[in-house]
């Protein structure tokens, strides 16, 4: 008998290509702010403590990498992988919101769109295909 395999959902694609986007852009967005945090003009024109830029610099640099080593596991199915990238999304929403509440003015417009992408990210994870194609072979789903 021939084994039978789970086509992926595009939603799972979508997820997997996001989930590259958002390691890259927290990367880049966290190396650029550490960069600027050493600028004591820009410093003088937010009213946070170069503590907290590079706290948030540092943090989003930590969180974009962390996600690239999920990144590549996500499109293959793996349960575990689904449940730390949700983890992991759920962290950078909470990073997000700290970047726009301590730090405002350099991070408005990427706050914004991390928090819409990990939103979506989730939200595509959590869905019923996405579900079906992470639930192991031969398991049925919970009534």
């Amino acid at each position: 008998m021939a084994e039978v395999t789970k086509r992926r959902p595009v939603g799972v694609t979508l997820a997997s290509a996001l989930t590259w986007i958002v390691a890259a852009l927290d990367v880049v967005v966290g190396a650029a702010l550490q960069l600027l945090s050493f600028t004591p003009s820009l410093l003088d024109q937010i009213s946070a403590p170069t503590s907290a830029v590079h706290l948030f610099a540092y943090t989003l640099i930590l969180i974009g990498l962390l996600t690239a080593l999920v990144a590549p596991r996500i499109a293959r199915g793996n349960r575990v992988t689904r449940v730390l990238l949700i983890v992991l999304m759920a962290i950078r929403i909470v990073a997000a919101a700290y970047g726009l509440w301590a730090i405002r003015v350099f991070t408005v417009w990427t706050g914004v769109v991390d928090i819409a992408l990990a939103l979506v990210i989730i939200l595509i994870l959590s869905g019923k295909r996405a579900s079906a194609f992470f639930r192991p072979r031969g398991a049925e789903p919970a009534s």
